[in-house]
C-alpha cells in the first residue's frame, strides 16, 4: 500500500483551437490563468475555438470535430491524389 495519492485525473478545463485552412492554430500556455479567454480572443473566420470546462464536455467537442472535420492535408498531397483519381 502507499500513503501517497497516485496521480489522476480530477478535472478538465481548457480550449481547443482549429485551423479550418492552412496554417498552425495558435498555442498559450495552460499555465497562464487566463489562456481560455486569450485563445479565445484569437477565434476568426480561419480560427476556431472550442473551450470547454468539464471532461463531459471535452468529449462532446472532440465527438462533433471526429464526425465533422477532416485534416487538412498539404497542397503537394491533394495534387497528387487528385493526378492519381485521373488515372
Amino acid at each position: 500500500m502507499t500513503a501517497a495519492m497516485l496521480p489522476h485525473l480530477t478535472g478538465l478545463q481548457g480550449a481547443i483551437v482549429v485551423r479550418n485552412a492552412v496554417g498552425r492554430a495558435p498555442v498559450y500556455s495552460a499555465l497562464r490563468e487566463d489562456f481560455i479567454a486569450r485563445l479565445s480572443a484569437m477565434r476568426s473566420d480561419t480560427c476556431l475555438v472550442y473551450p470547454f470546462e468539464t471532461v463531459d464536455a471535452f468529449h462532446a467537442v472532440m465527438e462533433n470535430l471526429v464526425a465533422t472535420s477532416a485534416p487538412c492535408l498539404p497542397a503537394s498531397y491533394r495534387l497528387q491524389q487528385q493526378q492519381e483519381e485521373k488515372k
